[in-house]
């Protein structure tokens, strides 16, 4: 396994692209990976021109005689984006939209190839010698020997301590927690959502909480403080809270009042305000020892066991009813595939239902319309026919925002690519929107 220090020039893209369709030329490879990439391809060529390479990642190459060069076994989307920056006059003739090709060519102003040049790379002689490595790059953790994601605390954690790690490692120290739940709190926790409680205003008031300069202050005892932390924790561990649920001020007020009694401190327990990070096992009050069973997350599915639906097509039904009994934290690639499914047959099934056209185009050459086309011509559909609004518009918002675990590129993701690994937090959250969409087409 040589190690090669290559020009830009030098590097060749791979015809037989796992990302992308089997090729018979450079042109048609370049195109290929910019039809998979799309906005994400402009994201990388800005980056690449900001900051260089990432020198954690080396490319895996094979040398070939004819063209002359190094063919790109691992690392195609960087060669590509190398391509475009040096040269950006090879997007002329290929098919990308007006905006990317506006942000790949502003990007190519910027870049310098001597701030890349020569680009590392391990070169093999054979194809297969290489296919472990990129097996173990792109199909996961397996055992521990692959690359192992970071989980959103993890990856938190690394950008620097905030409010919302300060909560979870007090919760962890000195809650109420039993050790799976110590796990899934390290290794599977929306961290995003606690981050919005930190910067919800009535909702730390209502906690006794203050923050200031990344700095979690409380402003009631340590068992006061600990206890609206501890709820809200074990609340988004169990899918029961999520970003969407505490959307707007209002929301967040409605949460609040609808808290038990017992999550809610005692704010006339006052203290001059202390950084949570410096409460100490002599601050807390004695618990009371309990034997308690070991406690089991609440929902093991992405919806709850009560979640019925009057689904009249045999096979669909079948489909919600595997859907609902797999348990996320074991199945989460069946019910990704699961969930893809079931949207576009439920679409497909109203619009036959309700005289929408699922097609498009001219006569002879008309095709079905777009996944997310279908999701909005039948949520504009529900609402005109008196679906409540606030339930039908999260889904419209998922199912077109790059950013949601519904957004419909994402659900082919999960379908077609085989180096797109779902999390069971993302299949939670999208399970939400999901939800309302199929109680408005199949109510009763």
């Amino acid at each position: 396994m040589p190690v090669r220090n290559l020009k830009i020039d030098e590097l060749l893209l791979d015809l037989t692209n796992p990302r992308t369709r089997e090729v018979q030329s450079q042109r048609d490879a370049l195109q290929g990976v910019i039809d998979d990439q799309k906005l994400r391809l402009a994201a990388l060529a800005e980056d690449i021109a900001e900051h260089g390479l990432n020198p954690a990642d080396r490319l895996l190459v094979m040398h070939q005689r004819r063209p002359k060069g190094y063919v790109t076994l691992e690392g195609n989307r960087r060669v590509a984006t190398l391509q475009i920056l040096k040269n950006p006059s090879v997007l002329n003739g290929l098919s990308l939209s007006a905006p990317l090709k506006r942000r790949l060519e502003a990007a190519a102003k910027l870049f310098r190839a001597s701030k890349v040049e020569p680009v590392p790379a391990f070169s093999f002689s054979k194809r297969e010698d290489a296919k472990r490595w990129i097996e173990m790059r792109h199909t996961g953790q397996g055992g521990g020997e692959g690359i192992v994601p970071w989980s959103g605390v993890a990856a938190a954690r690394f950008r620097g301590n905030s409010p919302s790690l300060q909560a979870i490692d007090l919760v962890k120290r000195f809650g109420d927690l039993d050790d799976e739940e110590r796990e899934k709190l390290e290794d599977d926790f929306s961290i995003s959502v606690l981050d919005r409680i930190m910067g919800s205003k009535p909702m730390k008031d209502a906690f006794g909480l203050k923050t200031s300069k990344d700095i979690l202050y409380s402003k009631v005892s340590a068992d006061e403080a600990i206890k609206p932390l501890e709820y809200v924790i074990k609340e988004i561990m169990g899918g029961r809270l999520t970003n969407r649920t505490l959307n707007k001020r209002a929301d967040q007020e409605k949460y609040i009042s609808k808290m038990p009694k017992s999550a809610i401190p005692d704010l006339t327990k006052s203290i001059d305000e202390t950084p949570a990070d410096s409460f100490g096992q002599a601050d807390f009050k004695p618990r009371k020892k309990t034997r308690r069973k070991r406690a089991t997350p609440a929902q093991k599915g992405i919806w709850p066991k009560s979640f019925s639906l009057s689904i009249e097509v045999d096979r669909i039904r079948d489909i919600f009813a595997e859907l609902k009994s797999l348990e996320v934290d074991k199945n989460k690639n069946a019910i990704a595939i699961l969930m893809r499914i079931i949207l576009e047959m439920s679409a497909d099934e109203y619009m036959d239902n309700n005289s929408l056209d699922r097609k498009e185009g001219p006569k002879n050459h008309r095709r079905d319309k777009s996944l997310a086309k279908k999701v909005n011509e039948v949520c504009t559909h529900l609402i005109r026919n008196g679906a409540k609004k606030h339930k039908i518009a999260p889904v419209t918002t998922s199912i077109n925002n790059n950013s949601s675990p519904l957004y419909h590129d994402l659900l082919n993701q999960y379908v077609h690519n085989a180096y797109h690994n779902p999390s069971p937090s993302e299949l939670r959250s999208g399970a939400t929107p999901l939800r309302s969409f199929l109680e408005g087409v199949w109510s009763e």
